[in-house]
């Protein structure tokens, strides 16, 4: 479109330069004509690299435009995932808290019980310390009552 454009304003002048009545093309003229030419031909070049850098940069722009999305894409994908293990991570703090406090719970307990264990174990020891020197006193009695018993029938019977 813009290169039809120039093309048209070119032949539009150079035909009405031409044809015109009260311009006479001189010899002088035709070259200044062919100048105005060359120079309308030097400023569509001009407009269309303009054109063109103008399509190139907006061409740059939006794979710019495209690659920035595209990562804010990405960091908005990773903001849920961190946010997720954040909350994973949160949940397993607040987990551990109550296992530890618990585990501190079961340590006490536990040292409370093999104390009261221990205690189990010397009454029993104690009892069955006890309740062997009665035994061996009662052996140790009934030893005597036998002898005496005998003793006291071998009296009797004599």
């Amino acid at each position: 479109m813009l290169k039809h454009s120039i093309n048209c304003q070119e032949r539009n002048i150079y035909n009405y330069a031409k044809s015109s009545r009260r311009v006479q093309l001189r010899p002088g003229m035709s070259q200044t004509l062919r100048g105005l030419s060359e120079h309308f031909q030097r400023t569509r070049r001009q407009l269309i690299c303009e054109a063109w850098h103008g399509i190139a940069r907006k061409a740059v722009s939006y794979e710019v435009d495209l690659g920035i999305e595209e990562l804010m894409k990405k960091r908005d994908s990773m903001k849920r995932v961190v946010q997720l293990e954040e909350e994973e991570k949160a949940n397993i703090q607040r987990d551990l808290t109550a296992l530890t406090k618990r585990l501190t719970e079961i340590d006490e307990s536990l040292s409370r019980k093999y104390a009261c264990v221990e205690d189990y174990e010397n009454t029993i020891h104690n009892v069955e310390s006890a309740y062997s020197k009665i035994l061996e006193s009662s052996q140790a009695l009934l030893q005597v009552l036998q002898s005496e018993n005998c003793n006291h029938i071998s009296q009797c019977a004599r």
